[in-house]
C-alpha cells in the first residue's frame, strides 16, 4: 500500500492525524489516520460505495466497518461526524489518558478540507 501526499497535523505530543489518499485493491480515494502514541488506532477509506470502511486497531484486532454512506463526499462527511461525535467513545480503547480538546477540534475542518481535496484533485473524474 502507498500512501500518497501524507499531510501531517499533529494535536499534541502523543496524537496527531496524519491525511493522505491511496490505490489499494479494495479501491481507492481520501484516508485519514489518528495517530495514538505512534501507533495507527483509527483509520477511515473513503473509497466509495460497498469499499468505503474504516478500522479501529487494538492490539489483538483489527476491526473493520463499512459505510452505510455511498458516496466518498458521504463517507468523508461521515468521517468527520465520528471524528467529532464518537471520538471520546472510540478513544476509550486506546491508552490515551489526556486529550487537548480544543486543539483536536480545531483541526476537524482542516482534515475534511484536505481529505475533499484530494478526492477532487484526483479521483472524482474517475468515479
Amino acid at each position: 500500500m502507498i500512501r500518497k501526499d501524507i499531510y501531517k497535523i499533529d494535536i499534541q505530543n502523543n496524537l496527531y492525524f496524519l491525511v493522505f489518499h491511496k490505490t489499494v485493491n479494495d479501491g481507492f480515494g481520501s484516508a485519514v489516520s489518528l495517530y495514538v502514541n505512534n501507533y495507527e488506532f483509527l483509520k477511515f477509506d473513503c473509497f466509495g460505495e460497498n469499499k468505503g470502511h474504516y478500522h479501529i486497531y487494538d492490539i489483538k484486532k483489527n476491526e473493520v466497518i463499512y459505510f452505510t454512506e455511498k458516496t466518498c463526499i458521504e463517507q468523508i462527511n461521515q468521517t468527520v461526524y465520528l471524528l467529532i461525535n464518537n471520538i471520546k467513545k472510540l478513544l476509550n480503547k486506546s491508552n490515551l489518558k489526556i486529550i487537548k480538546w480544543k486543539e483536536y477540534i480545531n483541526k476537524i475542518d482542516i482534515i475534511k478540507n484536505k481529505m475533499l481535496e484530494y478526492e477532487q484533485t484526483h479521483y472524482s473524474l474517475l468515479r
